[in-house]
């Protein structure tokens, strides 16, 4: 038996495996970086989104120790499953995510990361409030006239 050392040739190595492969080739379109950026851009969605549904509520007085342990880990592993730019954002912090979500003046940015929809009824709505305000604000200024 030969020792070798830092000058001695290197060995090519390899492995070969036998039998029918593991791998589902159904996913491969679905795993390439290149398809999930480009539907990315198309949609202006992430996959996350469709795998994990919003849970509000509060849930702490109809819980105990066990269950809310179990929703913390639970909400841990989404966090974890967030595209890394997005939990880059949030210094990979779940808790500061979480803060950052439970903020309503963070929609729009919620929107632009992919975390959420924009909905189109709050878009009406707010389409209506602000017809609303305008309108009084005609009216004011007629009576004022």
């Amino acid at each position: 038996m030969t020792h070798r050392n830092a000058s001695s040739p290197r060995l090519k190595v390899a492995k070969t495996c036998e039998g029918p492969s593991r791998t589902k080739q159904s996913f491969k379109e679905e795993c390439q970086i290149d398809n999930i950026i480009a539907k990315y851009h198309k949609t202006g969605v992430c996959d996350h989104l469709a795998r994990t549904k919003g849970q509000y509520g509060d849930f702490i007085k109809h819980s105990d120790y066990r269950t809310n342990c179990d929703r913390i880990i639970e909400a841990n592993d989404m966090f974890d499953r967030l595209p890394s730019n997005v939990r880059k954002r949030f210094s990979n912090d779940a808790v500061e995510f979480l803060n950052f979500v439970q903020d309503d003046n963070n929609v729009e940015e919620m929107i632009s990361l992919g975390l959420a929809h924009p909905r189109e009824k709050a878009v009406a709505a707010k389409q209506e409030t602000a017809k609303k305000e305008s309108a009084e604000k005609q009216t004011q200024t007629e009576k004022t006239t």
